[in-house]
């Protein structure tokens, strides 16, 4: 027995479908919290550092043989 259905059976949930849609919505939220931490420490990154670590990323993946990064 899955998860869901475990929780379905004992009454702490409708259906495995409401359980998936849960877990959905909670990651969802979770990614959306994690997207705006990271746009915000980006506005406040100083543009010289960012210049040189894409440099540096460029540099390698070029080495590996894939195209460089977009500067996004």
């Amino acid at each position: 027995m899955t998860y869901a259905e475990h929780l379905v059976s004992s009454g702490k949930a409708l259906s495995v479908a409401a359980v998936f849609n849960d877990a959905i919505a909670a990651k969802r939220i979770t990614d959306q919290r994690a997207l705006a931490l990271l746009r915000d420490r980006a506005r406040r990154a100083a543009p010289d550092r960012i210049a040189r670590m894409m440099r540096h990323v460029n540099r390698q993946l070029t080495k590996q043989g894939f195209p460089a990064a977009s500067g996004e």
